[in-house]
């Protein structure tokens, strides 16, 4: 998903496993001198190493990304949607 706010734009990936379980959010932000195709490229290898390594992203994954920054949110089993929407919204407050 693609946000856009006053100040940057953001790339919302939700990551799962098989079963529908959803293990963590990545919210990328792009450097700002970085072309459409650049993100669509890393956003393609990453997604193309998270499937490799079974939905996990790891440091190595998540480091081949160059012109990305790449914030984790995890979930836990015992989170709300509304818990999980508010801290979404906390990340993404100043974007």
């Amino acid at each position: 998903m693609q946000i856009t706010g006053a100040v940057s734009t953001v790339y919302i990936l939700e990551v799962a496993r098989p079963d529908n379980w959803s293990i963590s959010t990545l919210i990328l932000r792009p450097a700002q001198q970085a072309s459409f195709k650049v993100i669509e490229d890393n956003i393609k290898q990453l997604m193309e190493g998270l499937i490799h390594k079974g939905g996990l992203g790891d440091r190595k994954v998540l480091n081949r990304c160059e012109g990305l920054s790449i914030e984790k949110l995890k979930r836990y089993q015992n989170d709300t949607i509304k818990k999980r929407t508010h801290k979404l919204w906390l990340k993404l407050e100043d974007t």
